[in-house]
């Protein structure tokens, strides 16, 4: 399962720190590390909330992340607010399991930094240039296709897909043409591309996009 969670400069030294595959322990006061199901509620909280706040050093990063299926359906799904507020809550004791199920590297794919943040950020990673991202992290950043569900975009809601609206048996046009989403995934399902007329230009995702 992909995942997100805003977090603040001292999380991310922590999480740089253990070669950006561990998060850290909570501290006393925190008995709840929650992890967030929309990439948007993410990143409105390291927007919004991060860049005003002192103990983050004035700056909000979103990570992203993938937890094994299994893992993370032990936790039901919270909603802390509005529909699209949907968090999990692992508790603190929790933390070395979730760590153990994490797959892969914890990724920076955003950060929002406030009038008070000191300091600068490296324009293609996204991070305190004084940070470090591995080796294998450090290919572009890539989305979630909609459609087939592999990192295989540049950015969102552009012309190399359809938009990742929540209608998605709407016919918007564009560059999807007459097909609504849902079309479009249920095609891909049968002959591997959203389109019968496109099946000579997909190729096999990759295994960094899986």
């Amino acid at each position: 399962m992909q995942l997100y969670r805003p977090l603040g400069l001292h999380e991310l030294q922590l999480v740089a720190d253990s070669g950006w595959r561990e998060w850290p322990p909570r501290l006393p006061h925190q008995p709840i590390f929650y992890l967030v199901l929309e990439f948007s509620y993410a990143r409105a909280i390291a927007r919004d909330w991060n860049p005003t706040d002192e103990a983050s050093g004035f700056v909000g990063f979103v990570s992203r992340f993938k937890v094994v299926d299994e893992f993370a359906a032990r936790y039901p799904v919270q909603v802390a607010g509005g529909r699209s507020h949907r968090e999990l809550w692992v508790p603190a004791a929790e933390l070395r399991a979730l760590n153990a199920n994490l797959r892969g590297f914890i990724e920076i794919v955003e950060a929002f930094t406030g009038p008070r943040f000191r300091g600068s950020l490296d324009p293609a990673t996204r991070i305190p240039a004084p940070l470090v991202l591995p080796r294998a992290s450090a290919a572009p950043l890539r989305f979630s296709c909609p459609c087939c569900r592999c990192l295989t975009l540049t950015t969102r809601s552009g012309f190399e897909c359809c938009p990742d609206d929540p209608d998605v048996d709407a016919v918007r046009g564009g560059p999807n043409g007459s097909l609504s989403l849902s079309q479009a995934r249920a095609n891909f399902s049968t002959f591997g591309a959203s389109d019968q007329l496109f099946t000579r230009h997909v190729r096999p995702p990759f295994e960094t996009e899986l």
